[in-house]
Order: structure tokens, then sequence, then C-alpha cells
């Protein structure tokens, strides 16, 4: 259903690992077996308390005003690392357990009408066999949209954290198997540039989505920092002409707070922080139709209860909250509801040239310009049942390959946007190779709106 307002709810837990005596840190969590390993209770308990914290919120809600009721969507948000288990990280199987036991906590008719950002969970990958190479680490955060029908992909959305900070691992032995700073490492990020964060796949983790009909943009921690050496996330791939502002910027982490600069939300929207460090926090800034943030403060605060989590082991023992958190069970910070911004999208324009290259190939090129008139960027879309892209737009230069046995049935497309062609500004390079077509060559020249000589476009075909 469409929403006109929004209230937020963070969870506040420290979710650091604990400060040993002598200055070391132990990952917190449940364990079985020898060598340990990680306890599948360790996730179901954590799952137990996040349902815990959700219920705390719930009935802290403000009773509905007498007359029509506005349409309000509940944005319940957690700190990052609050999922990683003793190890620091989970593998990748146990990964999958904590997303479908989230999936399936919020599927209730209660649930309809909310949102969650579960803060961030975090997978490592299996060693390379025989390589001293590190494995790869994954700090995502998991948004899922509540209500019956979510779940199993439906009302979800993934963002990979992209940086990784030296806090995010500890650097003492605890078990063999503990994701350590030093063997563990983020998988490269790839390049930066306009457009790149716009999702296109619910779990392709750029940090730009739209969920609920509303546009949201996350970057999880050390992401949205930003000092003299460079900017945040978001700000560094900015979003291209087209595409809808973000009318709520959402920042789990675990010791950072909001940076004014660093800000992507559009005038009238929101940049909300839930943050897990020693002593948690939550913030919640409004950007005011000038672009400057102003802090919201809450209207009300709710201890998350202690209690038991279940049991473990034979005879079975009780699970304690602090054998997860540092600090006991936290709290939920509620602010009072609050009016969207109309949806809106990036001032410039765009301009699709759509080649029909063969029966089964289609390649659609979209150019955009700011509102200046000059180019931003170009994608390219390709449409055939020789390669499956799920209608996906590719940032040029563009390799995309799929060798077979059958060198006959090989596809090969190379594709990258030039300076300067034929008289023109900008030109389409192509080098295609499938079963049924090839082509070598420019398919497209083209001048920028700018240009006051601009001549129509020059095409192949």
């Amino acid at each position: 259903m469409p929403y006109d307002q929004v209230r937020f709810i963070g969870y506040t837990i420290n979710t650091m690992p604990q400060e040993n005596p002598d200055g070391s840190e132990t990952y917190l969590g449940l364990t079985t077996g020898s060598p340990p390993a990680t306890s599948p209770e360790d996730i179901r308990a954590r799952c137990a308390l996040m349902l815990r914290a959700m219920r705390t919120a719930a009935a802290a809600l403000p009773a509905p005003a007498p007359g029509p009721a506005p349409s309000i969507l509940n944005v319940f948000m957690a700190p990052e690392f609050f999922f990683r288990g003793p190890m620091g990280a989970y593998q990748m199987s146990e990964c999958q357990q904590a997303i479908e036991q989230l999936q399936a906590m919020v599927q209730g008719e209660e649930w309809r009408d909310w949102l969650f950002a579960f803060g961030s969970i975090l997978a490592v990958s299996a060693p390379p066999a025989g390589s001293p190479a590190p494995r790869e680490a994954y700090n995502f955060s998991l948004v899922q949209l509540g209500g019956q029908g979510s779940g199993g992909g439906i009302g979800a959305n993934v963002v990979m954290k992209e940086l990784q900070a030296g806090c995010d691992f500890i650097n003492t032995v605890q078990v063999p198997a503990s994701a350590l700073v030093g063997n563990v490492a983020y998988p490269d990020a790839g390049p930066d540039g306009p457009g790149r964060e716009q999702q296109q796949l619910a779990y392709d983790n750029a940090g730009v989505f739209t969920q609920a009909g509303i546009t949201w943009g996350l970057e999880i921690c050390l992401d949205h920092f930003s000092n003299v050496q460079r900017t945040g996330r978001l700000q560094r791939s900015p979003q291209m002409p087209g595409d809808p502002q973000i009318q709520v910027q959402l920042v789990p982490s675990g010791g950072m707070d909001i940076h004014i600069d660093q800000i992507m939300a559009m005038p009238g929207g929101y940049v909300f922080n839930c943050d897990g460090a020693d002593i948690p926090s939550a913030t919640l800034k409004k950007i005011d139709l000038s672009g400057k943030a102003r802090v919201v403060s809450p209207s009300t605060q709710r201890d998350v209860p202690d209690g038991t989590l279940g049991s473990l082991g034979s005879p079975p023992a009780p699970i304690t909250i602090d054998q997860l958190y540092v600090g006991g069970p936290g709290s939920v910070v509620i602010y009072p509801s609050a009016l969207l911004p109309a949806p809106a999208t990036v001032p410039g324009e765009s301009r699709d040239i759509v080649w029909p290259a063969a029966d089964d190939l289609t390649l659609t090129f979209r150019l955009v310009f700011d509102t200046a008139g000059q180019l931003v960027t170009a994608t390219v879309i390709i449409d055939s049942d020789i390669v499956h892209t799920a209608g996906r737009a590719y940032f040029m230069p563009l390799f995309l390959t799929r060798e077979t046995d059958d060198p006959a049935q090989n596809v090969h497309f190379h594709i990258s946007l030039e300076k300067g062609i034929a008289g023109y500004d900008y030109g389409i390079e192509c080098q295609i190779a499938t079963p049924q077509f090839k082509f070598e060559g420019f398919a497209v020249a083209f001048d920028a709106p700018a240009n006051p000589a601009a001549k129509p476009d020059q095409t192949a075909w």
C-alpha cells in the first residue's frame, strides 16, 4: 500500500565483542563440539531476542488518533554486527539459516506496515584449498518488508558493506576457525560511478532500492564515512538523471554517526542511524527544504525485557543474553510519525536507442544527460535467449563471454563508450559474436545535447 508517513524505531544494543581484562577481545555466542563450532542455537537465540525487541516496540506504539488513520510505515532498524556468532562470522549455510528465520518471523499479519533492517549479518567463505589468501567475508544488511506474502525473497533487499574497518574483526586467536583481522577480507566492491548504486536485482548488493513505494539508500558504518581522502559510498556513485531520489537514508553501524556532508536523502527526507558501539544510540535527522539537517527527538524509549532465550545442551541449560551481547538486551527508541516527501526524480534526461540486431538479439543503449546537457553515462540492456541477463542494464565497458564445449556456440560481447567518433562527440563500439550474429565496429555515434552543432544520431542499422 502507498504510505504518506513513516515512523522510525531504533534497536539500541551493544553488538561489539567482549573486552577482556588483558585488553584482548572475544566474540560472544554459542558453540558446540570440539573443536568449537557455531551452535545452531546461536542464530535461533539471536532471532528470539530480535523478535522480543520488535514486540517491545509494537506494544509501545501510540494508539491511533480518532478519525481516518494515516498510512504509516514503521521502520525498525538494528545495529551492525547483530548476527555474527562466536567465530566472528557464520559459514554461508548458517547465514542462510539466519535469513530464513528472520523472514519467517515477520510474515504474520501483525507485521503488516513494517519494514525491518536487521542490522548486519556476517558470513565467511571456505578457505581456498592450499592457498594462503584470506577468506572472503560478507557483511550485509537484510531489509525485509513484513506482513503476509513476504519472505522467500519477496519484499527483501540486501546491501553489502564495501569498506572493512579495523574494528570489524578481532585480532587475537579465539579458536582456529575464528574470523580475524588479516585472515578475512571483504570482496572487491568494483568501480564507483554515476548510477552504480541503483539496485537492479533485489540481491545485487547495491545501496539504493525501492521498497513499499519508497526509495531508500543504505550504507553500513564505514561506507558512510568521509574525510579529506574520500567521500561516502552513495556520494561516490551519485544517482543518475531520471532515477527516483532517495527519500530515506539508513545507516546501521558499529561505531559511526551521521556525517552531514554524506547525507544523500532529498529535501524533506530523512537519515536514520542505529549504532551498536559501546554506548548504543539512535539518531534521526530530517532534511529541510534548504538542504539542512535537523535532529528529531524521540517520543518514547522502552527497555527490552531481560530473561532467558531458551535452553542449550544436555541437560538443558538456559541461554542468557550476556552469552550473546555485552551490556544486556538493549532498548527500543521510537520517533514520532512524520510525513514522507513526495517521490521525485533526479533532474536531467535520458534517451534510448534500440538496436534490433538479430531475430533473437536486441540491444537498448540508454544515454543519460545532466541538466546542462552533458553526458553522465551510458548503459546497455541485452535482450536475448542466448544470454540470460534478467533485463539488467550494464555499464560500459562490458565484457560478457560464454564459452561452451562447441566453439560455434560461444558468445562474446565487448561494448565500450568512446569519445570523438566520426565527427560526433561519442560513439558506442561493439564486438559481438553469437552463433547467429557477428558484428565489429561502431553501432552508434551521437552528440551530447549541449553541443550547439548536435547532429542526428548515426546508427549502423
